[in-house]
Protein backbone atom coordinates (compact mmCIF):
# COMPACT_ATOMS: atom_id res chain seq x y z
CA UNK A 1 0.00 0.00 0.00
CA UNK A 2 1.60 3.59 -1.49
CA UNK A 3 1.15 6.22 1.45
CA UNK A 4 0.47 9.38 0.53
CA UNK A 5 2.42 12.14 1.65
CA UNK A 6 1.47 15.70 3.45
CA UNK A 7 2.82 18.94 2.98
CA UNK A 8 4.08 19.15 6.40
CA UNK A 9 6.27 15.78 6.54
CA UNK A 10 7.74 16.98 3.50
CA UNK A 11 8.55 20.17 5.50
CA UNK A 12 10.21 18.20 7.92
CA UNK A 13 12.54 16.25 5.42
CA UNK A 14 13.49 19.79 4.07
CA UNK A 15 14.48 20.70 8.15
CA UNK A 16 16.54 17.67 8.26
CA UNK A 17 18.42 18.39 5.25
CA UNK A 18 18.47 22.16 5.76
CA UNK A 19 17.54 23.01 9.17
CA UNK A 20 16.17 26.27 9.51
CA UNK A 21 19.11 27.13 12.34
CA UNK A 22 21.24 28.14 9.26
CA UNK A 23 19.14 30.45 7.76
CA UNK A 24 19.84 34.26 8.19
CA UNK A 25 17.24 35.79 10.90
CA UNK A 26 15.59 37.60 7.79
CA UNK A 27 15.30 34.76 5.32
CA UNK A 28 11.83 33.78 5.27
CA UNK A 29 11.46 29.55 5.40
CA UNK A 30 8.74 27.60 5.42
CA UNK A 31 5.54 27.07 3.75
CA UNK A 32 4.16 30.71 2.81
CA UNK A 33 0.61 29.99 0.70
CA UNK A 34 -0.77 26.98 1.03
CA UNK A 35 -2.00 24.04 4.63
CA UNK A 36 0.97 21.84 5.99
CA UNK A 37 -2.08 19.41 5.93
CA UNK A 38 -2.77 19.10 2.17
CA UNK A 39 -2.41 15.83 0.71
CA UNK A 40 1.01 15.91 -1.58
CA UNK A 41 0.50 15.75 -5.35
CA UNK A 42 3.73 16.25 -7.17
CA UNK A 43 6.89 18.45 -6.22
CA UNK A 44 8.04 21.45 -8.79
CA UNK A 45 11.43 22.48 -7.55
CA UNK A 46 12.85 26.02 -8.55
CA UNK A 47 15.22 28.91 -8.04
CA UNK A 48 12.40 31.25 -8.48
CA UNK A 49 8.78 31.45 -8.53
CA UNK A 50 7.72 33.32 -11.53
CA UNK A 51 4.28 32.77 -13.92
CA UNK A 52 5.93 30.35 -16.26
CA UNK A 53 6.91 27.96 -12.68
CA UNK A 54 3.35 28.14 -11.51
CA UNK A 55 1.99 27.78 -14.96
CA UNK A 56 4.37 24.66 -15.20
CA UNK A 57 3.05 23.18 -11.75
CA UNK A 58 -0.50 23.82 -12.73
CA UNK A 59 0.27 21.78 -15.47
CA UNK A 60 1.90 19.18 -13.90
CA UNK A 61 -0.53 18.62 -10.84
CA UNK A 62 2.14 20.02 -8.34
CA UNK A 63 0.68 21.10 -5.67
CA UNK A 64 3.93 21.98 -3.47
CA UNK A 65 6.59 24.65 -5.19
CA UNK A 66 9.84 24.41 -3.25
CA UNK A 67 11.56 27.77 -4.25
CA UNK A 68 15.62 28.90 -3.06
CA UNK A 69 14.01 32.44 -3.66
CA UNK A 70 10.64 32.64 -2.15
CA UNK A 71 7.99 34.47 -4.09
CA UNK A 72 6.66 36.45 -0.38
CA UNK A 73 9.98 38.30 1.04
CA UNK A 74 8.89 40.99 2.39
CA UNK A 75 5.50 41.38 3.86
CA UNK A 76 3.27 42.14 1.67
CA UNK A 77 0.71 45.16 1.40
CA UNK A 78 -1.05 44.50 -1.69
CA UNK A 79 -1.20 41.66 -4.84
CA UNK A 80 -1.51 43.37 -8.12
CA UNK A 81 -1.90 40.07 -10.42
CA UNK A 82 -0.87 42.29 -13.50
CA UNK A 83 2.83 42.68 -12.07
CA UNK A 84 5.01 39.81 -12.96
CA UNK A 85 4.81 38.61 -9.21
CA UNK A 86 1.29 39.31 -9.13
CA UNK A 87 0.57 37.31 -12.60
CA UNK A 88 1.63 34.03 -9.71
CA UNK A 89 -1.40 34.59 -7.84
CA UNK A 90 -3.80 35.51 -10.65
CA UNK A 91 -3.06 31.87 -12.16
CA UNK A 92 -2.98 29.89 -8.94
CA UNK A 93 -6.60 31.90 -8.03
CA UNK A 94 -8.21 30.88 -11.31
CA UNK A 95 -7.05 27.12 -10.45
CA UNK A 96 -9.83 27.10 -7.40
Amino acid sequence: MNKTLVHQEVIELMEKWAPQAYAYDWDPVGLQVGSLKAHLNHILVTLDVTEAVVDEAIKKNANLIIAHHPLLFRPVSQIDTDSVKGGCWRNSLSTT
